[in-house]
């Protein structure tokens, strides 16, 4: 801070500079004249009352002035010689304060700066807080949208399956039904693929299995009818198609070759079950004991009845000899009982077969097996029946055996073989006693009629021979032409008209008719199965390798230790 004398007008330093040049001498008495003159003041106070009247501002200010005192002059000199210090001085002051404020300023600057890249610090990471927490929130709620869209998915997926399941259940049912209905209509399980043919029970019913098979009786011959249409369809659609792409000169044999490519082949017979056989009970080897008793008691009734074993009478010479070939139209040549040991033999392999592992408990050996026993039991009681008793009861046998060997093969027709080791010991044995029980129930007939000395409607013998041998020939055929065609049957039955052929050119009882038409008839049989077989073979032969699976060999065939190259055919 600065004295308040710093504070004198420049004009006065002036003037007291140049009083202080002037000489000495005549400064003293100036210096003393100024000195004396402030010591004389004090001795005027006393005629201030005299003023005192008036006292104006100018006389204040003057007073003030006055009082002021004269300036030191040493003094005065001193400032001025120090004032290039005190200036230095201020200016260093003035440095240090401009440096302390600007030092000041910066720190200011410095700690705003710092406060300010803090609120920017802070104001980014509540943006990136704010910005993960937007970023999470979004990702839940596209995890909870992929969770509810998963769920609503499997919601979806479950109830599709579901439906699915009730529907595949549904259409098994319907299926069954049909197939059950098919059999009963002409035993085959052809029936429309579920996807060409309407449901038979409509959404909101609940029709019980009685109720669901009558409805399939009732549509099924319809739905087959339709089905045969769009099948026809399809097959002049091919051969159309195979027309415009060439000049149609081998429009027969494309169709032929393309269509049983394309088109899905339907077998006419029942598929091969490709399920596991059920497990043994205690009633198999029952079936298996009864079978096997009843061959031991057929193979002896007939070894007695023959006079091939023991001292009965034979069947040469009882009754006349009305069995040896002569007594009727229809009686078969003494050579007839030929076939005996081929029958017993036969049948013996299919006893021995039924006790394979694989056929203790097989579905269509217990469906079969007690049929066959019958049969054998009924076969027997002929035999005796025919040394026991001279009113021909020995018909009803004959009658019941041919029933229940037909029956047999009708079972047989539900359950198809499912390889060759199956068919040869099955159904090729019970095919060939099938035959032969038709051609010798015919032989029973016409001879217990001629021994009563029937004249039915007296109509000639050798018409009513000629009309029996078209009405079992007619009903053989169509027996043989089931399943893939059975020739065993066939076969059968041709050895016994061609024993009454025998009979005929070479007996007593000579009938022209009678021969052509045993022989027509034996052609015919034979014929209209090989058809038939040649048939399924060949639509199999090219269907086989795209619409089915070919095995051969099946884990039965593996336990029987027979080998086989049947064909197995699944759906």
């Amino acid at each position: 801070m600065t004295d308040p004398t710093s504070s004198d007008s420049s004009d006065a330093l002036a003037r007291l500079k140049a009083q202080t040049e002037k000489p000495a001498a005549p400064e003293k008495p100036a210096e003393s004249a100024e000195k004396s003159a402030p010591a004389e003041k004090p001795a005027e106070k006393p005629a201030a009352p005299e003023k005192s009247a008036r006292v104006t501002m100018a006389d204040r200010l003057n007073g003030w002035l006055d009082s002021l005192g004269s300036p030191d002059a040493e003094q005065i000199e001193k400032r001025i010689a120090d004032t290039p210090g005190r200036m230095r001085r201020h200016q260093l002051r003035r440095r240090a304060e401009k440096q302390l404020r600007d030092r000041r300023e910066q720190e200011r600057q410095a700690e705003e700066q710092a406060k300010a890249k803090r609120r920017a610090e802070l104001a980014a990471a509540i943006e990136e807080t704010n910005r993960l927490l937007a970023e999470r929130r979004a990702v839940e709620e596209a995890e909870r949208a992929e969770t509810e869209r998963r769920a609503a998915a499997e919601r979806a997926e479950a109830q599709r399956l579901a439906e699915a399941e009730r529907r595949a259940a549904q259409e098994e049912r319907e299926t069954e039904a049909l197939h059950i209905a098919a059999r009963e209509l002409d035993g085959t399980d052809h029936v429309p693929a579920p996807d060409r043919r309407p449901p038979l029970q409509q959404p909101g019913e609940e029709l019980s299995d009685a109720q669901l098979l009558d409805r399939a009786r009732a549509l099924l011959p319809e739905w087959r009818r339709r089905d045969r249409i769009v099948e026809k369809a399809r097959a002049i659609e091919t051969a159309a198609s195979a027309a415009a792409e060439g000049d149609g000169s081998d429009v027969d044999d494309r169709h032929d070759h393309d269509y049983l490519h394309d088109a899905p082949y339907v077998p006419p017979y029942v598929l091969p079950s490709r399920q596991r056989d059920p497990e043994p009970e205690l009633s198999d080897t029952f079936r298996q004991v009864t079978v096997t008793i009843t061959w031991v008691l057929a193979v002896a009734a007939g070894l007695v009845s023959t006079g091939w074993l023991g001292d009965a009478t034979s069947l040469r010479e009882i009754h006349d000899g009305a069995y040896r070939g002569g007594s009727s139209l229809l009686s078969m040549a003494g050579w007839w009982m030929a076939i005996l040991p081929v029958l017993w033999g036969l049948l013996g392999a299919y006893v021995l077969y039924q006790w394979a592992p694989s056929q203790r408990s097989a579905v269509r050996q217990r469906a079969v097996g007690w049929y066959v026993a019958n049969a054998m039991i009924t076969w027997a009681a002929w035999f005796l029946l025919v040394h026991a008793q001279p009113w021909g009861l020995e018909i009803l046998a004959a009658g019941a055996t041919t029933v229940l060997s037909v029956r047999a093969i009708q079972v047989l027709n539900l359950h198809t073989a499912r390889h060759r080791t199956e068919r040869t010991f099955t159904d090729v044995v019970i095919g060939v006693f099938t035959g032969w029980s038709i051609v010798f129930c015919l032989f029973s007939v016409s001879v217990v009629l001629t021994r009563w000395g029937a004249n039915l409607l007296w109509i000639p013998g050798e018409i009513w021979a000629v009309l029996g041998l078209l009405l079992t020939t007619w009903a053989t055929s169509l027996l043989t032409m089931t399943e893939r065609g059975r020739m065993a049957i066939a076969l059968g039955y041709s050895w016994g008209l061609v024993a009454i052929m025998g009979a005929r050119l070479f007996g007593q009882l000579f009938s022209t008719w009678v021969i052509i038409v045993a022989g027509i008839c034996a052609f015919v049989v034979i014929l209209t199965t090989e058809n038939r077989r040649y048939r399924i073979a060949r639509a199999e032969r090219h269907q086989v390798p795209f619409d089915h699976d070919v095995d051969d060999e099946t884990d039965d065939d593996a336990n029987d230790g027979f080998g086989t190259d049947e064909l197995n055919l699944t759906r």
